[in-house]
């Protein structure tokens, strides 16, 4: 994962509000309640939980969800979103996390900041030891970034898209917040038959999906499984 400190400035100050991350997270909670087979027993990670939007939605439906974040304002809400859940953990450093427990794990807007490819091998190496022998084995990513990716495009699509869900204002300091603050992250930026080429030498197969599952029409989402 990113430096916890470094990590931690940068969310500081870059304005991103509840609001906007339930908006953000509304795609992939639709998908997963309607497609992703979960079933009552599942135990999932949210890696990178943030806020815990994903969590608080996706309790109810399995026997275990629980979340893993290093930013310190971010994880203190998501413990608080965690406590009323029945078996919800939140993990504050990745050596926390139990091996071999997970049938389902999902990084939402995460890997853009894991700086380079080889911080890419090691989170994926770390799945496969999180990841349940012999069950069923996925990772979901989301909102990964391709090299042709245009960020002006992709902020015009955001503030339309917090335009005609009222948030307008937040979207507009979020963006001018990320694009002025000094310790803005170098993004990773990653083209599907790459990304497919390095889950293949950590033991997984790589499938994309047809649609982005957060707004941006930019990025895109892909299902890692066990091979």
């Amino acid at each position: 994962m990113p430096d916890p400190a470094e990590w931690g400035r940068y969310h500081a100050t870059n304005g991103r509000t509840t609001r906007l991350a339930e908006l953000w997270a509304r795609p992939a909670i639709q998908y997963l309640l309607a497609h992703s087979g979960l079933a009552p027993e599942s135990a999932v990670l949210d890696f990178g939980c943030g806020y815990f939007e994903l969590g608080v939605a996706l309790a109810p439906h399995v026997r275990r969800m629980d979340g893993l974040e290093i930013d310190d304002a971010s994880l203190k809400l998501a413990r608080s979103r965690s406590e009323p859940l029945p078996d919800s953990t939140i993990h504050a450093k990745p050596d926390d996390v139990p091996a071999g427990a997970y049938d389902l794990i999902v990084a939402n807007s995460v890997f853009q900041y894991l700086g380079d490819e080889a911080g890419l091998i090691r989170t994926l190496k770390q799945f496969r030891g999180w990841l349940k022998p012999g069950g069923r084995g996925e990772v979901l990513l989301i909102d990964l970034i391709p090299r042709s990716y245009s960020p002006h495009r992709d902020a015009l699509r955001s503030m339309w898209v917090a335009a005609t869900n009222g948030a307008p204002f937040s979207m507009a300091r979020f963006l001018w917040k990320a694009a002025t603050n000094p310790d803005r992250r170098r993004w990773l930026l990653i083209d599907p038959p790459r990304l497919g080429e390095l889950a293949s030498e950590c033991g997984f197969t790589c499938e994309r999906y047809p649609r982005n599952l957060t707004p941006s029409l930019q990025r895109y989402s892909c299902r890692l499984r066990l091979a």
